[in-house]
């Protein structure tokens, strides 16, 4: 008996040893996979919302009082807490419909396009009270920046970019209008300010903003809140920051992004460069990648970090500066010629990863809710696309 136990406790010695079965290896990295694919678009839906968070003109306190009141505790509530698992609150069928739905949005952009203009064109009607323009103007934005990204993804994997690709190819095809420019720029932001550009506006900020945030002629002297610039005495002080932005700063942003360009991914360049193909004057596309793109990052970033005296004199002064250099005829070529020769002729050595295809899943996972569901029906049955009363989206 007593062997018999030492036989057993020397055999249990070994048991750490004995590879478990294939198959239960093969779940355990199924359910991590999956884990780790639903936490990416988790975040990437933070990111992606968080410009309309910072939007002046998304106005919370109106848009509480009108018929979408919930949207905004969704929206709060969504940056800070897990969604609930689907299946426990949406029946089968509202799920396949709003597959479906997904799947007429992706394939038929052109309607999603004249919803926009149409919600736009109703922001400014001066027949519509303050409001009712306000509450217009907040589907606006709430479709561009998380009902529309909402079904591709929030671009958080290989797959949902080409996706959502030939949708925004048609974005920069719908036209150079005023009101049209302004339905593309609100599109396109958030297919560039998320997750998947991170490492082009990281390497810009590492060669730009850095050596910017330690310059000592930026201290900022508590007494006065001016920066310490004796050489230019003469001068008042704003104007001394932007000439020394312009003489020492700009010049090396640019050529911070001209080195960093070749880590934007690939659909990101294509854009850029479709934007030229389809007629956008130099100004605009500038405008857009620069302006509303690049300096955005850059500034979020800059304001993370304790250099709050350079955040200010940046996000001031120096985006004015690029503002008045992008209008001027004199000297645009010399400034921006080299970056809109790249926009033309550059590759791209970054790719986002690839997170179904690589596992062989035929199927790709997206995260909505009811109000982003609701806000495009809405807006496509408005525009008269699609027939009244479909079906019942739950509260």
């Amino acid at each position: 008996m007593n062997q018999n136990n030492l036989n057993s406790r020397s055999i249990s010695n070994f048991f750490h040893l004995v590879p478990d079965i294939p198959e239960s290896f093969l779940t355990e990295s199924f359910e991590i996979s999956n884990q780790c694919r639903e936490k990416i678009i988790y975040n990437q839906r933070i990111s992606t919302l968080l410009p309309l968070f910072q939007s002046k003109n998304f106005q919370l306190n109106i848009y509480n009082k009108n018929k979408y009141k919930k949207q905004n505790v969704i929206l709060n509530n969504s940056l800070f807490q897990d969604p609930i698992d689907a299946l426990s609150v949406v029946t089968p069928q509202q799920i396949q419909f709003i597959s479906n739905l997904a799947n007429y949005i992706t394939t038929n952009p052109e309607t999603m396009i004249q919803a926009l203009q149409n919600i736009l064109i109703q922001s400014v009607k001066k027949e519509n009270s303050k409001i009712q323009r306000q509450e217009r103007y907040n589907d606006f934005l709430l479709l561009c920046y998380s009902a529309i990204p909402s079904f591709f993804g929030f671009f958080s994997t290989n797959e949902h970019l080409n996706s959502a690709f030939s949708f925004f190819c048609t974005v920069v095809s719908s036209g150079t209008s005023n009101l049209t420019m302004q339905i593309v720029k609100h599109c396109l932001l958030p297919f560039y300010c998320n997750g998947c550009t991170y490492r082009f506006i990281e390497s810009v900020f590492d060669k730009f903003g850095t050596p910017y945030c330690h310059d000592p002629r930026f201290h900022t002297d508590s007494k006065n809140k001016r920066i310490n610039i004796s050489a230019f005495l003469d001068l008042k002080a704003e104007e001394k920051i932007i000439l020394l932005f312009r003489d020492e700063y700009l010049k090396s942003f640019i050529n911070a992004i001209v080195e960093s360009y070749p880590l934007l991914p690939q659909p990101h360049q294509f854009l850029i460069k479709f934007m030229k193909v389809r007629g956008w004057t130099n100004e605009n596309v500038l405008y857009f990648f620069i302006h509303d793109f690049v300096l955005t990052q850059i500034s979020n970033i800059m304001k993370s970090t304790p250099f709050s005296m350079h955040y200010e004199h940046f996000s001031t002064f120096f985006v004015k500066l690029v503002e008045t250099e992008i209008k001027k005829e004199t000297n645009f070529q010399n400034i921006f010629g080299p970056l809109l020769n790249l926009f033309l002729n550059a590759k791209s050595y970054f790719e986002v990863p690839s997170a179904y295809n690589i596992f062989d899943l035929y199927y790709m996972q997206i995260l909505t809710t009811t109000s982003d569901v609701k806000v495009i029906l809405n807006s496509i049955i408005e525009a008269s696309k699609i027939n009244n009363g479909v079906i019942n989206i739950p509260e």
